[in-house]
This record gives structure tokens, sequence and C-alpha cells, in this order.
């Protein structure tokens, strides 16, 4: 069940160091390629902005390693906080 091939939708509660728009986030619905590895499409948008973190939320039907953290980094956002929630 919990298996990538699946295509279950995971959502994760992320808090983030740093600053991003939605615009920004939007952009991550088509994927995004890293240093020649693909990632799937991801749903992302801002739950609300504590301080310098941003709380976010996502959903993505993958699961590769760090997909999340990697993703972020690349907007220029440190993850702190990984909260799966479904």
């Amino acid at each position: 069940l919990e298996l990538p091939a699946t295509g279950w939708l995971r959502r994760y509660r992320v808090r983030a160091f740093g600053e991003v728009d939605q615009a920004a986030l939007d952009e991550l619905k088509h994927g995004v390629s890293l240093d020649g590895v693909d990632y799937g499409p991801i749903e992302a948008s801002i739950d609300r902005v504590q301080g310098s973190n941003i709380w976010l939320v996502l959903g993505l039907r993958e699961g590769k390693n760090r997909e999340v953290k990697r993703v972020l980094a690349s907007l220029g956002l440190t993850v702190n906080r990984l909260i799966r929630i479904s």
C-alpha cells in the first residue's frame, strides 16, 4: 500500500527557513529536474508565515529519497521540520 508504485497522494506539512512566493511553488506542479534526477509533480501551497520561517503543505505521489528537502533547497528554503499528515 505504501509503495511509490501505488501512486497514493502523500501530504506533508513543512516548516522551512527562507522566503518563497506562491508563483515559485506553482512551478513545482510541472515537476522539476535537479542534478539529473527527475521529480514528479508536487502540489505546494503556503499555509502561513511565522517570523523567518514559512509553513507549507505539500502533496506528492513519488517518494524518492529526501525529495522534499532537495526540491525546497532548490527554491532557497532550508527544511527544519517535516511532518507527514496523510
